[in-house]
């Protein structure tokens, strides 16, 4: 009875060690477009090359890039996401901020408005996340471990006061990353980058008609 009621003690202590809380793992968060947009800020005097005010809506994402997770895929039609790192808040959010940092640094329209700004605004432009960030890895024959970072979205151009879709076009890109989280991350962000001057291309393109003046 003695070395029955040791034994049961021993178990409970045992058990009590096994079914404690695991050492928390530290979350690292990570932003896009955090770098200062280096485009020169246009000149105050400097006539606009449209003399229309845009409205930049807020950038919406396609599931499952619509949360804050660090996506990745290490096999054909399969998602998934990173334990322990996420960006800082959702790509879409911190991209609507990049995008009104980048169109506004330029001198392509009379002014730019946020998703919230008041007053009233001529143009609207939406976006929408279709694919990434993602990164994907596969292996090569040799067991070296590598991997491709994907992103793009799909931009529309609308005259605010009558519904008419001036523009639609998709942006996407891939770029080699470092296999790792962080690799994934620089790639991202550079592909912000590419494609924001790309859209830019794209709007100043469209800034030629007689809706401009």
């Amino acid at each position: 009875m003695r070395r029955l009621i040791l034994c049961s003690i021993v178990l409970l202590f045992s058990g009590c060690s096994i079914l404690s809380t695991p050492e928390a793992h530290q979350v690292t968060r990570y932003q896009l477009g955090a770098v200062a947009s280096t485009s020169a800020a246009a000149s105050a005097s400097a006539t606009p090359a449209c003399n229309r005010v845009l409205r930049i809506q807020d950038v919406e994402a396609a599931p499952p890039f619509a949360s804050d997770s660090l996506m990745y895929s290490d096999s054909p039609q399969a998602l998934s996401s990173f334990a322990w790192h996420r960006w800082a808040t959702t790509p879409a959010t911190m991209l609507t901020a990049d995008l009104l940092s980048t169109v506004s640094g330029t001198n392509l329209y009379r002014s730019v408005l946020g998703p919230t700004d008041p007053g009233q605004a001529d143009f609207l432009l939406a976006v929408r996340i279709n694919e990434g960030p993602v990164q994907f890895f596969s292996t090569e024959s040799g067991g070296n471990k590598q991997s491709v970072e994907r992103f793009g979205y799909t931009a529309t151009l609308t005259n605010a006061g009558t519904g008419t879709v001036l523009g639609t076009k998709v942006f996407s890109a891939s770029r080699k990353a470092s296999p790792d989280p962080y690799g994934g991350v620089k790639a991202a962000d550079a592909m912000v980058r590419k494609l924001n001057a790309d859209m830019l291309s794209w709007l100043r393109s469209l800034s030629q008609g007689a809706s401009c003046r």
